[in-house]
Formats: C-alpha cells, sequence, structure tokens
C-alpha cells in the first residue's frame, strides 16, 4: 500500500507526495527533518525476488559510484518492517517528463544533456560498471536544469567488484527498455560499455 502524505519514516523522513512509479519500486518526495532539505524516497516490493535484488543492487552500486552527474544516494533505512532507499532530490523531473510535456531542446542543450550523462557513464564504467537501461526517464534534473543519470538497479557490475556488492539481476532475465536496447543486449549481453553508449545515442 502506498504510503501517505505526511507519513512519517525513522522519526526523520516525512513523505510529501508520491512521485511516478518505477518498474519494481515506488518512488516518494519527502523531507529529511533533522537536515532540513528534500529528499527522493524509493519504497521496496518484496513481492518479488528479482526486486528485492535491484533494490540493494542498486543501493551498493550508486555508494560505488559518486560523481557529480549521478543522482547521490544517502541510506537505506528499516522502518515497520519495509526497506527504503534515500536519495537525491531532483526537482527538475525527468527528460521523459519534458518530452512527454512536447518541450523542445535547442541543439546546444541536447548537446549539453548528452554530454552530461557521457560523463557520468564514463565514469561509471571506469569502475567496471554498465548501467544497462539509460532512457529518458532514467535522465533526471535539478531544479536548476543540471542532467544527472539515476537507477542503477539493473546494472551490470565487474567481476572485480562483485566482492563488494549484491548480486545484480540474473543474466537469465533480459532488463533494460527494448527501444533503446542494442541487439547484443537482447541477446543477454550486458558486460560491455558499448551498451550504455548505443543507448545514449538511441
Amino acid at each position: 500500500m502506498p504510503l501517505r502524505s505526511g507519513k512519517l519514516l525513522k522519526n526523520r523522513y516525512t513523505i510529501l507526495a508520491a512521485l511516478a512509479p518505477g518498474g519494481f519500486s515506488r518512488v516518494y518526495h519527502a523531507r529529511d527533518e533533522t537536515r532540513a532539505h528534500e529528499v527522493a524516497i524509493k519504497e521496496l516490493d518484496f513481492a518479488d525476488d528479482r526486486a528485492a535484488k535491484r533494490f540493494f543492487g542498486e543501493f551498493q552500486t550508486m555508494m560505488l559510484l559518486r560523481h557529480p552527474n549521478i543522482v547521490e544516494v544517502h541510506e537505506i533505512i528499516e522502518d515497520e518492517g519495509g526497506y527504503y532507499m534515500v536519495m537525491e532530490y531532483m526537482a527538475g523531473g525527468s527528460l521523459a517528463d519534458a518530452l512527454d510535456r512536447g518541450e523542445k531542446f535547442s541543439i546546444e542543450r541536447a548537446i549539453e544533456i548528452v554530454g552530461t550523462v557521457g560523463r557520468a557513464l564514463a565514469y561509471a564504467h571506469a569502475h567496471r560498471v554498465v548501467h544497462c537501461d539509460i532512457k529518458p526517464a532514467n535522465i533526471l534534473f535539478t531544479a536548476d536544469g543540471a542532467a544527472k543519470l539515476a537507477d542503477f538497479g539493473i546494472a551490470h557490475i565487474s567481476e572485480l567488484l562483485k566482492a563488494f556488492a549484491w548480486t545484480m539481476t540474473p543474466h537469465s532475465f533480459i532488463a533494460g527498455t527494448v527501444q533503446y536496447m542494442p541487439p547484443e543486449q537482447v541477446d543477454g549481453v550486458r558486460d560491455d560499455p558499448r551498451i550504455d553508449v548505443y543507448s545514449l545515442g538511441a
């Protein structure tokens, strides 16, 4: 059941409103009462084992990746048997939201967004992480329009880093967004950074 507005989690985070639901979770706009600033909170859906692996895997991956063009993750909290990921709140919404509203982007602005996401991907790839789901819904904006990459829930993490992380989405489960996938990803390839480059171009 969705959290109601005004719900207090862990005696610290007040739920303000529900944001657009993701494929495996609900996301809320909330306020951190101890630091007096806004955050986003992702709620784990325990109905699917894959969702739990994705949730904890995303947290571990994003804790490894600290970059100004990647949405920051703060912590995971437990409250009344539920698990919640506390993240940076992106007040500008997503690129998908902007496109749905019919917003037009200048060539300069489009190049700026692609360049920003490209820098985030270069950093992730240097740390042997492949995002695997680059799409407009995972490109978010701050209040002043800066773009950041979000949702590493189905990311592939290299063997080198698996010793420090939870298991990612299994290869037997094709995850991602089909219209942005290269053919190799549909065939199960998830450890090649060129997957992300293709999807960014798409």
